[in-house]
């Protein structure tokens, strides 16, 4: 049986920049958007990110290599792709290790094979997705419901530098880009064109909501990528142009060059946007224009606009009863106390936004740290995260968050029950740690 609630990915365009790979790709312009991901009890990072990452070291040894902590196995699959030692279980790691595979006798100079030249990393409950520098998607982690996208319900537990892409693009076709991925409750998307702003969706998992997107029957799963449409299938075209794409448990959200969300999937809680019941197509939410990304989880949705304000829709998850829900209502509504925003992330209860001055805010739930106040209960107003040093990138989980400060450092803070905050124990965090090397 499935699980009630899963984690959300999440992307949206903020800088664009040149990356090269071993063998020269065909395009090599992609934007270096976030190199954090939080999932439900794992979390993922590139280890000293640079925008153009490129062989260094002897043999096949990459930058940007993933480092990740938390659960070892979601049900038993390797959701942090990394294979323990020979002979030992699946496990709960409470401080960062390479993700990738390990090597055969005897071993390459440097050990594994890890997974590099990543510049974007996507988690959500069961399963991984990684974006190479050369625009092949990576996925690893549980293909039961068909969210890794090579077609088939195999499991893939161990991503290396040599793992197969996603098939993306058809045979004997050009390939076309992709500048992002997201990843949703057994949803995978990638943005694909050929430049930002020129760029449709290609999504593919379970679509039990419609949360797919691509116009074709709710209740089943689609293991081959297609595109999100405007409309039933085959009446509805791919959603063009796209420059932000975000997947929440249910449903899903992007947005377009003229600045308007289009959302699909449940509606239950209003996340939609608008009132309707769930849809397997894209529609416009009324009420909201001049938006730059989105970030969706759970039941609620967020949009950054233009002019550094936040909005939502839709109902944080309480996760501890007899606490209140807290909701952003079945419209548009502005998040109050909050301009020069430039980065947004939504979590299961919780939602965090970076501001021009490089600090990080937090509201929602807090009952485990995800808010990352020590004085705060549950709110809607948003309050200052201590986060040292100024923030480039945030992520959001379903209990916990991670933040990248532009010194390097990578620090997390809330839930920690699987040892996904990375500081070596499995303590709650109210106030942000460092993650380990």
């Amino acid at each position: 049986m499935k699980k009630n609630f899963r984690h959300t990915g999440l992307v949206s365009f903020t800088s664009v920049a040149l990356a090269s790979s071993l063998i020269a790709p065909t395009h090599a312009v992609v934007p270096l958007v976030n190199p954090l991901a939080a999932g439900a009890g794992h979390s993922l990072f590139i280890s000293n990110p640079v925008s153009s990452p490129t062989i260094v070291m002897q043999g096949f040894f990459p930058q940007n290599i993933v480092r990740g902590m938390g659960y070892g196995a979601e049900g038993g699959v390797k959701v942090l792709g990394s294979i323990p030692p020979s002979g030992s279980p699946p496990q709960n790691y409470l401080s960062p290790r390479t993700v990738g595979c390990r090597a055969a006798s005897p071993p390459p100079p440097l050990g594994d094979y890890p997974l590099g030249l990543v510049v974007q990393v996507a988690a959500a409950i069961g399963h991984s997705v990684a974006l190479r520098s050369n625009g092949d998607v990576v996925t690893f982690g549980s293909g039961h419901s068909r969210a890794l996208g090579y077609g088939t319900t195999d499991d893939f537990d161990c991503p290396s530098y040599f793992s197969a892409p996603v098939p993306l693009n058809p045979v004997g076709v050009r390939p076309t880009p992709v500048w992002a991925v997201a990843a949703g409750w057994d949803t995978t998307f990638a943005l694909q064109g050929t430049s930002p702003g020129y760029s449709i969706i290609k999504a593919w998992g379970y679509s039990g909501w419609g949360q797919v997107g691509n116009g074709k029957p709710i209740g089943t799963a689609y293991p081959v990528p297609d595109c999100v449409r405007n409309n039933v299938y085959p009446l509805g075209s791919c959603l063009y142009p796209v420059v932000s794409v975000a997947a929440g448990d249910q449903h899903s959200a992007a947005v377009t060059t003229d600045g308007k969300v289009h959302t699909w999937g449940n509606n239950s809680l209003g996340q939609l946007g608008q009132p309707g019941a769930m849809r397997s197509y894209a529609l416009v939410v009324p009420g909201i224009d001049n938006v730059v990304s989105v970030s969706a989880s759970g039941f609620v949705t967020f949009a950054l606009k233009q002019d550094g304000t936040v909005w939502c829709w839709g109902q944080f998850q309480n996760e501890y009863a007899p606490l209140p829900w807290l909701s952003c209502g079945p419209t548009p509504m502005k998040v109050p106390n909050l301009t020069g925003v430039t980065s947004i992330a939504a979590g299961r209860n919780h939602a965090l936004a970076i501001t021009v001055d490089g600090r990080i805010w937090g509201w929602g739930h807090n009952n485990d740290g995800a808010v990352g106040n020590p004085t705060a209960t549950f709110t809607l107003t948003p309050v200052l995260v201590n986060v040292p040093g100024f923030a480039v990138a945030i992520a959001a989980g379903w209990l916990h968050s991670l933040a990248h400060t532009a010194d390097g450092k990578t620090w997390a803070w809330g839930n920690n029950s699987s040892g996904k905050l990375g500081d070596g124990t499995n303590i709650n965090r109210f106030s942000p740690v460092q993650v380990l090397p």
